[in-house]
């Protein structure tokens, strides 16, 4: 919003001593020409370090607007009219939440900007922390449904523009309702948390593992060959099946059925119809007696 004032700027630059925010005064070029103490504080700087020194230089996304438009032509855009990263006089980084008012001296036309900012790291940091837990299987620490959804689309489009497979991959517990039946939910709890660290320990970094729900989860890879997938399913089944696992205080052994699906090369690829596909082998691989891997590709059978 563009002001015309009738104060010079000296008492203009006085007024940004009272205000509560933080606040920035800048000529023209967005060069800092004053600021109050609560700039100095929020910033860790001192007037010295202001003085003649770009809003840029606190601000980094208002130095990237800079490059293809005008100080006076980035406020009138509403640039600082957001929540931005600050960097203060000593490197550390900062989230605050930026207001401008685009002044115009009705004497001699000259503009002024005064920028305020409010601290809102702590608010944002719990927002994150927030939105972390959403995306969090509470049981387990892996990922969950929401996250699985959330991140879909994204992986679908990165196997297609760098000519990966996609893979889509459902594990499931056998017979593990026999856990629960025999030993109770809190051994059941315990025991999804074992397969959970077994099958993170067995997967690759640029997998996504996520926790289902109950005693599924889903994988989902980016390979270039389909026999990398049997490699790792088969490592990753070998991995827990057949071993005996000690949880909170019985020997216990189970096994894992997998069924997985693989886009075909060259050909479109629909992330969550190939989720449904997944399933849908799964179920394949319990109903053939469980303690089995079932791939196919896309299209066509491949085991």
């Amino acid at each position: 919003m563009t002001q015309i004032i009738g104060l010079d700027f000296t008492l203009l630059q006085q007024v940004l001593h009272v205000l509560p925010d933080a606040a920035i005064g800048c000529d023209a070029e967005g060069t800092i020409v004053s600021c109050n103490l609560e700039a100095n504080r929020l910033a860790q700087a001192n007037n010295g370090d202001f003085q003649g020194v770009p809003l840029a230089r606190f601000l980094p996304n208002v130095s990237e607007w800079l490059e293809t438009a005008s100080f006076l032509d980035v406020v009138r855009a509403g640039v600082l009219d957001a929540e931005q990263e600050m960097t203060t006089g000593k490197g550390a980084q900062r989230m605050v939440w930026t207001s401008s008012r685009l002044l115009v001296h009705e004497g001699s036309q000259e503009h002024f900007v005064v920028v305020t900012l409010r601290d809102v790291t702590a608010r944002t940091a719990s927002e994150s922390r927030l939105r972390e837990l959403s995306l969090t299987d509470e049981l387990t620490g892996l990922r969950n449904r929401r996250y699985l959804d959330s991140v879909l689309d994204f992986e679908e489009e990165r196997a297609f523009r760098y000519g990966f497979r996609l893979v889509c991959v459902f594990v499931d517990l056998d017979r593990f309702k026999e856990v629960n039946d025999t030993y109770g939910h809190y051994v059941g709890d315990q025991v999804i948390r074992a397969i959970a660290d077994a099958l993170k320990q067995r997967c690759r970094r640029i997998d996504t593992l996520a926790r289902w729900g109950g005693d599924e989860f889903v994988i989902i890879m980016l390979v270039k060959e389909v026999d990398d997938v049997e490699i790792i399913l088969q490592r990753l089944a070998e991995g827990v099946s057949g071993n005996v696992m000690e949880v909170a205080g019985h020997s216990l052994q189970v096994s894992l059925s997998v069924g997985a699906i693989v886009s075909a090369k060259d050909q479109a690829i629909n992330a969550r119809k190939l989720m449904e596909e997944a399933d849908r082998l799964l179920l394949r691989a319990k109903a053939s007696g469980r303690n089995r891997v079932v791939i196919e590709v896309a299209g066509s059978d491949y085991h």
